[in-house]
């Protein structure tokens, strides 16, 4: 929530992959894409901001329900799944 790029990637893996589900869409790979990606969210959106609302963690995945204002007009509830592999987020599955 503090808009620092470099450290909300720092978890990621530099190959990590970001689904949309249900339908199981590549939405983008990599930590290169994902910078592109959130960098002009973080410039251009001020007020945005992501509460975690519950966390659920089993093994190496962890769910997290979100509230996210700021995006847009309206707020929005997503659920995101990160897999994690060598310490890393390897997957991310973004439930809307």
């Amino acid at each position: 929530n503090d808009h620092d790029l470099e450290r909300f990637l720092e978890p990621y893996a530099d190959t990590v992959a970001v689904y949309t589900m249900p339908a199981g869409q590549v939405q983008y790979r990599g930590k290169a894409a994902m910078r592109g990606r959130y960098g002009p969210y973080f410039e251009q959106n001020p007020a945005l901001h992501c509460q975690l609302l519950n966390r659920i963690v089993q093994g190496n995945v962890v769910m997290d329900h979100e509230h996210v204002t700021g995006r847009g007009p309206q707020p929005v509830r997503v659920v995101a799944t990160y897999v994690i592999e060598g310490g890393r987020i390897a997957r991310v599955y973004f439930w809307r």
